[in-house]
């Protein structure tokens, strides 16, 4: 499997995108900035998972 972030369709390499989606809340890292906390009324992030998803154990 593979992980891609991209911004605009461009990929981001070594991002770290964290999406909470009962706070509403997303961080993006990116090797350039260590911390940036996306403004929601201005951008829209969507997060599509391909393929089987295994059940995870207690």
């Amino acid at each position: 499997m593979k992980a891609v972030v991209k911004h605009n369709g461009v990929e981001l390499p070594e991002a770290l995108c964290l999406v909470n989606t009962a706070s509403n809340i997303v961080t993006l890292e990116t090797m350039l900035e260590p911390n940036i906390s996306l403004d929601l009324d201005k951008v829209y992030v969507e997060v599509n998972l391909f393929g089987d998803l295994e059940e995870l154990e207690d």
